[in-house]
């Protein structure tokens, strides 16, 4: 499924709708899911739903049913959350791992991937997907990729241990 038929059948839900009701000034802030090593979709969908008067974010997983998780504090380092609008998310799900994919061979072939996660979210005024895996030389390999142009925003390998991160600036 992807996030627009996830977000379709979300907004088409009686328990979204239900819950819209008293949640009106709420608006999407973000697409979440767990990968596994080839790239497929190891988890349902979460979306989550950002209150700027409560500081809070509700989150909807899609799955053969829908449940409603408990509001939890927005994660994040100051401000609001950011409205991620639908209609300026051009790359699709598949295009992006393609990106992903190509981007790591480019830049970090040496790292041999274990299980990621990606988000679609606006952050600092871009709509993006933000794409991460573990490796097994115990780094994070992160790579956000513009949704609306497909530029590579930025892509790094952070090592668990030391904690330094070998940053990459798409040019």
């Amino acid at each position: 499924m992807t996030p627009l038929e996830a977000h379709q059948t979300l907004t088409d839900s009686e328990i979204f709708q239900n819950w819209q009701k008293d949640h009106s000034q709420t608006y999407l802030s973000h697409f979440y899911c767990q990968l596994d090593v080839d790239f497929k979709q190891k988890s349902p969908w979460d979306i989550g739903f950002y209150d700027p008067k409560t500081d809070k974010i509700a989150v909807f997983k899609i799955d053969s049913e829908i449940t409603l998780l408990p509001e939890d504090k927005a994660f994040k380092k100051q401000g609001e959350v950011e409205e991620l609008k639908m209609d300026q998310v051009t790359v699709d799900f598949p295009q992006a791992l393609e990106i992903f994919q190509k981007t790591k061979e480019e830049h970090h072939s040496s790292e041999i991937l274990l299980n990621g996660f990606l988000i679609l979210q606006k952050y600092q005024e871009k709509t993006m997907w933000n794409i991460s895996f573990a490796t097994k030389s115990l780094s994070i390999l992160n790579i956000k990729i513009d949704a609306t142009n497909q530029e590579v925003i930025s892509h790094q390998s952070v090592n668990f241990i030391n904690q330094n991160a070998a940053p990459g600036k798409a040019s």
